[in-house]
Order: structure tokens, then sequence, then C-alpha cells
């Protein structure tokens, strides 16, 4: 075996075998189940109960008709209130609050509008907001139109809905969802990129502090190249991701086998107040079937192999630079100063795909970092989804690829000299200095 082999085997026995290792691979997928566990829980347990609001009316606007009970509210309609304020109506009684609507004469709704209370010892929910201000604002829109004479049934059938859809140049129509469906997908795509490449980029400077630190490394650099000692850490940390995905994906899989499936053919599916016809309804609903269509013109098969290749060269040059990072420092408080112009590329690359491009992907700030290889390998997973030219793709992994035989030649010389650099605390001057120095 080459002397690169025993160093990946060595490295990757050396985080597998570690107990935690084991540990946080499996329980990695548990804690995850659990806190959405527990999210979902806690969201159940925060619901409060369905309270009474009183609803006081001197404008005589309204009725109880207006206001039908939510999971949140049982309205009552108060007739009168004896001359009592709010406080003192709401004493002795179990209720949220009241909500008092003033007299005011019929042109002045929109004063109206302004002055309506809620008193309350409790913060009504945004949720409860909305409806109350939706009724109240459907009912003063009604009473202006008679009050100016307009026939709202001529209105309202005067209506329209407009849902505007696109045809590409290959002739292929397509709704708003996929827009956001694409949206979606790009942002869970540069997401995990992201978090993939940083962690275990981060995990080889470790490696290499670790080593540093206690001096191992003077023993091993005596038998072995400092350049087959980064690669073989940054190739054994890709089979530690492999590995672990494996491991999640053979749980997630044990998992499903366990997992209650739909049976129609048995009257119904096991969620409770969803028969077997209510079920045919949603999946023939038009939102239904326009997700349905927009995942079917999803170019999956594209999306991941561009995913695959991204991540790889992603991973090879910023684990070659993180490896740099670990051989000029002495600690991880020494490779903070490194760490902020490397990293901000990629930070700046997931706030821009995430907050920019998502209302014009293919504009110019798109372009120039899916091009840019400091940050094309999280911007362009933004941009795959919607669909990226040929010559666009090739440039960008052409310019990635050039930009990381540079990266690793840079790093090797920083890593040749910074391991056995010791005691003094390394500067940008001094890297300077290592790169230019000659073999």
């Amino acid at each position: 075996m080459s002397k690169l082999g025993i160093i990946i085997k060595r490295e990757y026995l050396n985080k597998v075998q570690k107990k935690s290792f084991l540990v946080l691979t499996i329980l990695t997928p548990i804690l995850i189940l659990l806190l959405g566990g527990v999210i979902g829980y806690l969201s159940i347990v925060n619901k409060s109960d369905q309270e009474v609001l009183y609803i006081y009316d001197e404008s005589k606007y309204f009725t109880a008709d207006d206001f039908e009970d939510t999971e949140r509210f049982d309205f009552q309609y108060v007739d009168a209130m004896d001359g009592m304020k709010p406080k003192e109506y709401l004493e002795g009684k179990t209720a949220h609050g009241l909500m008092f609507i003033p007299a005011l004469k019929r042109d002045n709704l929109n004063d109206l509008g302004k002055s309506i209370r809620i008193y309350s010892e409790q913060t009504p929910n945004l949720e409860g907001l909305s409806y109350l201000s939706g009724v109240l604002e459907k009912r003063f829109e009604k009473i202006k139109m008679e009050y100016y004479n307009i026939d709202t049934d001529l209105l309202e059938k005067a209506e329209v809905d407009v849902d505007i859809n696109y045809v590409s140049f290959e002739n292929e129509e397509k709704d708003k969802s996929y827009t956001s469906l694409r949206i979606g997908i790009g942002f869970v795509l540069s997401m995990f990129l992201y978090m993939f490449i940083f962690v275990y980029g981060a995990q080889v400077m470790r490696s290499v502090l670790e080593e540093k630190t206690t001096r191992v490394i003077e023993v091993v650099i005596s038998s072995v190249q400092p350049f087959q000692l980064m690669f073989g850490k940054i190739i054994s940390t890709v089979l530690v991701v492999i590995t672990q995905l494996g491991i999640w994906g053979i749980i997630m899989f044990t998992v499903s086998i366990f997992l209650p499936r739909p049976n129609l053919n048995t009257g119904g599916i096991p969620v409770e107040g969803i028969s077997e016809d209510k079920l045919q309804e949603m999946m023939n609903s038009d939102f239904v079937l326009d997700i349905m269509h927009a995942v079917s013109s999803v170019d999956f098969t594209t999306i991941i192999l561009t995913y695959i290749i991204y991540f790889a060269l992603g991973y090879l040059l910023y684990s070659s630079l993180f490896a740099a990072i670990g051989a000029a420092s002495d600690s991880e408080t020494d490779s903070q100063q490194f760490m902020l112009p490397v990293s901000l590329p990629l930070v700046l690359a997931l706030y821009v795909g995430m907050f920019g491009m998502k209302d014009n992907p293919d504009g110019p700030v798109g372009m120039f970092m899916s091009m840019f290889p400091l940050t094309s390998p999280v911007t362009m997973m933004f941009r795959i989804p919607f669909g990226v030219p040929i010559w666009q793709l090739a440039l960008s992994l052409t310019i990635l690829v050039v930009t990381i035989f540079i990266t690793i030649k840079i790093a090797a010389k920083i890593y040749q000299v910074g391991l056995l650099h010791f005691g003094k605390k390394a500067s940008y001057k001094d890297l300077w200095k290592w790169i230019r120095q000659k073999d």
C-alpha cells in the first residue's frame, strides 16, 4: 500500500473508531426526531384553550352573525353594558377580554376602524387579531358600498382571479408553484452544502492542530511528505462523511419500514378525521395538482449530479485552506485570525442566495457569485434548480478546478512550513514568506 493509502486508512480508522463518532452518528438522527417532536409538542401545549371574547358594539353596524367562533375565541355579543366600563364588566367573568366598537357616524368609518379596542389582561395572538381585522374590514367595506349606492352583488360578480403562468422557450408552461418549489430546493441544497463544507473542513483543521500541538507531527513528517499528509486527511474526512451518510440512510430506511402507510382500500388512512373521499378531494385539488406538476418538471438527475460535483470540489477547495490554517496555528484561538477571510465568502454566498437571489437568480450578482470560485459551490446550488446554461456551468466548474489546483499548491506550501513552526504566532506576513519560499 502506498504512503498516501496508509495515511488515508490511518486517519479514517482514527476517526470512525472513536466512541464519539459512533455515539454522534447514531444519536444525531434520533436527536433531530426528538427535537421535531418536542417542537411540535410545545407548539400544541402553547395553544390556548378557546376563550370567551365579548363584543360590545355601540355603532350598531354589526350583529352576532358577523363573528364566527374560532379555535381561539368564543365570540359573545353584548347588547348593553349598563354604563359599566370594560374592566368592571369583565370582573368575575372567565373571559379573554372585551372588544369595544364605539359609536360614530357612517361617513367616519376610517376613524371608527382606528378606534376599536380590545380590553384584556392577555395579549391576543396574531391569528386572532388577523381574523378580527378581516371581519371588521369586510363589514366596513360593505357599509361604505351601501352608502355610495354600489351594488355589492354586481361588484362580486365583476371580480376576476388572475393567475399568471409563463411559458419557457421549450414550450413548457410553468406556474408560480414552479418558482416556489425551485426556491425551496435551492435553499435546502445550498444550506446543506454550506454546512457540510464548513463542518467537515473545520474537522480537517482540528485534526492538523491536534497532531501539531501533541508534537506527533514531528514523527509523522519524517517518513511522509507534507502534501501526502494533507491530502490524506482531506480524503479520509470525505470517507468519514460517506460513512456517516450511509449509516443515517440505513437508520432512515429501517425506521420507514415501521412507519404507518396510507391504506385507501380499507376506507381511509391512519390519520384521524381524514376519510378516503376527503383524501381524494385533497389530491385532486388545484393546489396539489400544481405542486405535482411542478415536481414532475424538476430535473432531479441534473440537480443531484451537479450537487455531488460542487460538493466534492467545494470541499476540496475549503478543506485545503482549513488544513493550511491548522498548520499555521498553534491553537484554535490562533486560527481565528485566518478563519474570517476564508469563511466569509462562504457565509456571504449563503446569505446573498437566501435573501437576494430569490428575486433574480440569473441577475448580475448571481452570475458573478456563481463564477467566483470561493462562492460558486453554494451560489450555483441556488441557480441549478432554475436551469443554468451549459456554458455557464462549464465555465464555473473550469474556474473552480483551476482555483483548486492553485489553492492546493499554496496550501501545501503553508502546510509544509507551518507544521514545524512553533512558539511564535504566525502572521499574514509569515504566510506570504512561506508561500514564496522555494522547495
